[in-house]
């Protein structure tokens, strides 16, 4: 019996199928290499814009003596209060959830960016790509160490600069990273918000919980940081926000001492 052939292409239909077939494989190998290639621009991209943004903050704090605060209250100067983000306008020319800003894996979380500065006294999170060093806090909710000023439970702040001779380790010292934090309100397992701009090795925040996001898709599991001294580092969650040991948590905190205290 002859076999047929597939109209005028000259192949019969056994060989078209193993044509296909062979296609078909080559497609299912070459995706995911597709997928890698794009997920390694967007991390250049990522790495890029903390760099940017930590060149700015070395450029601010070198015109000023100190870093940035996190926040300031509203008042009649600044009638909607300032962030940390702010501050670096002048060094950037770009704004909150604009630019550089903007982690290009950021939006694959399907989480919107938005800021609240400060309303009625208090200073309030905003929520996008990139977070600001506030350090780890204590039992009662302060945070200690890092760069965004004394912070008093989750809303109150001082006006206390940290100056630019307090960091001990500019090298090992993270100024900015990657946010992967989400938070929710007790008994509701849906997170309200992704990407706080406030970074902190340890959190203790009532009412509301911000804690690291482990299931994160965002860079496969990895976060970019800028160091003070501004360059950027690849590091796996796990190292970065989970791990308990003096190397890893020494860097969130500008004496370089690890404080165990604060880690019971």
């Amino acid at each position: 019996m002859k076999t047929k052939k597939c109209g005028n292409c000259g192949f019969t239909f056994i060989e078209l199928l193993v044509v296909i077939a062979i296609v078909s494989t080559l497609v299912c190998l070459l995706l995911p290499a597709l997928s890698r290639g794009k997920s390694r621009v967007r991390s250049i991209q990522c790495r890029n814009n903390l760099r940017q943004i930590g060149v700015a903050l070395i450029s601010y704090t070198q015109n000023n003596g100190s870093y940035p605060l996190f926040g300031r209250p509203s008042s009649a100067s600044e009638p909607n209060g300032a962030k940390w983000f702010d501050d670096l306008a002048p060094e950037l020319s770009e704004t909150w959830w604009s630019g550089v800003y903007i982690c290009p894996e950021f939006g694959l979380t399907k989480t919107i960016g938005w800021s609240i500065r400060a309303t009625e006294g208090y200073v309030y999170d905003s929520f996008g790509s990139y977070g600001y060093n506030g350090g780890s806090a204590d039992e009662a909710g302060r945070q200690l160490y890092g760069l965004a000023g004394r912070i008093w439970g989750r809303l109150g702040l001082e006006s206390e600069a940290v100056p630019e001779s307090a960091v001990r380790n500019p090298s090992g010292m993270i100024a900015l990273a990657d946010s992967f934090a989400h938070s929710h309100a007790p008994f509701r397992k849906t997170p309200i918000s992704e990407g706080s701009d406030f970074l902190s090795r340890r959190v203790e925040y009532p009412g509301v919980e911000i804690y690291p996001h482990r299931e994160s898709r965002r860079h496969r599991g990895v976060s970019h940081v800028a160091f003070t001294d501004g360059h950027v580092e690849a590091n796996a969650i796990q190292r970065l926000l989970l791990d308990i040991d003096d190397a890893a948590l020494s860097r969130w905190h500008r004496d370089n001492e690890s404080h165990r205290e604060l880690f019971p």
